[in-house]
């Protein structure tokens, strides 16, 4: 894809290796990361802000996992169950 469009940003999408996913990233410019989000600590998210990368998280379908997610400084949350979220934001 990088041959035929340079210039379009990109996402790793990445289900098992965080350190492949920055390593992949970092090789192919990546704007972003989206670990599945049980692969992922507050450190990782640090690390990956710390490095110039946005995260989102994956498939968090579960309030108190979004809650987690959210205090570890994720940029984005992906879920089958975004209604969720509106839950938190007006309690």
């Amino acid at each position: 894809f990088r041959k035929l469009e340079s210039e379009m940003p990109i996402a790793i999408l990445e289900e098992e290796n965080i350190t492949e996913a920055i390593a992949l990233a970092k090789q192919l410019n990546a704007l972003a990361i989206h670990p599945f989000y049980q692969i992922i600590s507050a450190e990782d998210v640090q690390e990956i802000h710390e490095l110039g990368f946005r995260i989102n998280v994956w498939t968090v379908n579960d309030l108190e996992e979004m809650r987690k997610m959210m205090n570890y400084g994720v940029d984005g949350i992906i879920s089958d169950y975004p209604d969720l979220l509106n839950t938190m934001a007006t309690s």
